[in-house]
């Protein structure tokens, strides 16, 4: 089982960076990310908002609160998929293997589940394109 739950890892982070990609349900957080992104290597980034802009109220309250709260670590993490391709099943191993070991043999795969349904959707897409809706 252990093999099987590596390899649904790998898969559910690819569907996991996919999703982050492609997914229209991220598209403005993505345009954020890349916003602020672009203005840390252009040395151009206000995170506190200091430039006082007229438009200030209409900012969403989830940029304020990830303009103060998020690194511009993770933000360029986020932005670059080369380096998504290293974290997630990282992340998707610390959060969902590592606590299955400690459960016992019932919760351990509903503690996997969210896992196996992403490799599924990852292998879903690989053997049906998108283009091939019929």
């Amino acid at each position: 089982m252990v093999l099987l739950d590596f390899a649904s890892i790998a898969l559910a982070a690819t569907a996991v960076i996919d999703v982050w990609q492609h997914g229209s349900i991220f598209a403005e957080l993505r345009e954020y990310i890349k916003t602020r992104v672009d203005g840390i290597l252009t040395g151009t980034d206000d995170p506190e908002g200091a430039g006082g802009t007229d438009d200030e109220d209409e900012t969403p309250g989830w940029m304020k609160f990830l303009d103060r709260w998020l690194p511009d670590l993770f933000a360029r993490l986020l932005d670059c998929p080369f380096c998504m391709s290293y974290w997630v099943p990282a992340v998707l191993l610390i959060l969902f293997f590592v606590p299955s070991l400690w459960l016992p043999q019932p919760w351990s795969v509903v503690c996997m589940l969210p896992v196996h349904a992403l490799a599924a959707t990852a292998i879903g897409h690989v053997l049906l394109p998108a283009g091939d809706k019929e």
